[in-house]
């Protein structure tokens, strides 16, 4: 009771839309930040009961729903004339329900949905959705920092929750949220595991500010006036490695939707509570194509053009310090890129090593490593190592494959065929650090 439904700005919104060309995807039906206390509360703020959340909600997603097909009372439509020809072919059932820290994967803000509904909340959004009755709409659940490896498991649990409750559920909306610290292997990490499910993939509020989460905590106003060629270039290569991806699941994907398209009205500019001055779309200020735009509509004229980008050897790169590797020190094996030790130690600025003939001497965060010609790895205080590749060794020098070789001692990389340049990210704990974590 006390309930109002104002469809004010939709109608503007939709209006707008169909009147130019535009699809309009909806959202969202239900999430708790924000509807849960329309959904869930009385007028006085307390709790309704479970049967009057859900006969709300319901009554909510089938009203919503049916407006926007252009299916509601004439009387929701005052002033607009072809609101028959609304339709919208996707909605977002449910936002954001997924947490990566809580035991069971579930996010909980304190809502009725989560505290009087429980987990199944998310069941029945889909369950009403789906009862509208509506074929040509396909249902969504969309979240966030899927390039996070404890939220990505939270999603994957939200995700099987539904499918397992046999629900109907067409699409995964991936939000891409995105910024300096973001590695193309932790989203390629992010579309293989939710493509497990067999929905379609749908990149849904793209954008890459450029600041890192760091220096967002940190709070610190860095790029009023601009920022850093060298940085620009980096979003920029990013933004081209994520579409090269976006290709090879183009079968899955129908849309990628960016947050905005232009820096003066980005959301980057206020996100975490702090208002800033950030760059995080492909157009800037006064709407010019920035780099990130030619990345995205002609990557060849963006390497050849803009980047200039000199790919004829293979190169690494990590925190700024790009190596150029000599054709010599560098060959394919056992289905393997080798690379000559020292050279791909050398560009791993975090880490100190010795090479003193066959053998090859590390120490990253305090773990010793060591390449010699009886075992692949010995450390200290653990149980020597085998790559998946074999070490070898010619001409008194020790070759490894640079994946196995990361691999190992944490980090992540990428290998741009396009550009033959592999790019590599430092995790806070991977590969035998993590197992010595544990141990």
């Amino acid at each position: 009771e006390g309930k109002i439904y104002d469809w004010t700005n939709g109608n503007k919104l939709a209006d707008y839309a169909y009147r130019n060309g535009f699809e309009v995807v909806g959202h969202v039906l239900t999430w708790e930040q924000t509807s849960y206390t329309i959904m869930t509360t009385d007028v006085n703020g307390k709790f309704l009961s479970r049967d009057e959340i859900l006969a709300f909600m319901k009554e909510a997603i089938t009203k919503i729903m049916t407006h926007f097909e252009g299916d509601g009372d004439a009387s929701e439509y005052a002033g607009y004339t072809d609101y028959k020809n609304w339709h919208c072919p996707v909605w977002d059932v449910v936002n954001e329900a997924a947490y990566g820290t809580t035991a069971d994967g579930f996010s909980s803000r304190g809502s009725g949905f989560r505290a009087i509904v429980g987990q199944d909340w998310v069941r029945y959004a889909f369950q009403y959705a789906d009862e509208v009755g509506y074929d040509d709409i396909e249902l969504r659940y969309n979240d966030f920092g899927e390039q996070n490896e404890d939220k990505l498991k939270g999603i994957c649990t939200v995700v099987k929750h539904i499918l397992d409750g046999g629900c109907r559920l067409d699409i995964i909306g991936l939000q891409s949220h995105y910024n300096p610290d973001t590695t193309i292997s932790s989203v390629r990490r992010a579309f293989e595991k939710l493509g497990s499910f067999g929905t379609k993939l749908d990149v849904t509020e793209l954008d890459m500010r450029a600041y890192t989460d760091a220096q967002v905590q940190a709070r610190k106003k860095i790029y009023e006036n601009g920022i850093p060629k060298e940085l620009e270039f980096y979003q920029a290569n990013l933004w081209l490695d994520l579409f090269e991806l976006y290709k090879e699941y183009s079968d899955r994907i129908d849309r990628v939707t960016m947050w905005s398209i232009t820096d003066k009205l980005s959301a980057t500019n206020e996100t975490s509570g702090f208002d800033r001055t950030d760059y995080g779309n492909i157009f800037d200020r006064n709407f010019q194509a920035k780099p990130q735009y030619w990345a995205i509509a002609d990557p060849e004229y963006y390497l050849k053009e803009i980047l200039k980008d000199d790919t004829s050897k293979l190169r690494f790169e990590f925190n700024g310090n790009t190596n150029v590797i000599e054709e010599s020190d560098t060959f394919e094996e056992n289905g393997a890129l080798y690379v000559e030790t020292g050279e791909l130690l050398s560009t791993l600025t975090d880490i100190k090593y010795v090479i003193n003939g066959e053998r090859v001497s590390v120490i990253r965060n305090g773990v010793y490593y060591e390449l010699n010609a009886e075992k692949d790895i010995i450390m200290a205080d653990f149980n020597d190592y085998e790559f998946e590749k074999p070490v070898i060794r010619r001409n008194g020098k020790v070759y490894v494959s640079y994946e196995d070789l990361l691999e190992m001692m944490g980090y992540g990389s990428n290998y741009s065929e396009q550009r033959n340049l592999v790019t590599i990210s430092e995790y806070q704990l991977g590969g035998i650090l993590d197992e010595i974590n544990k141990g």
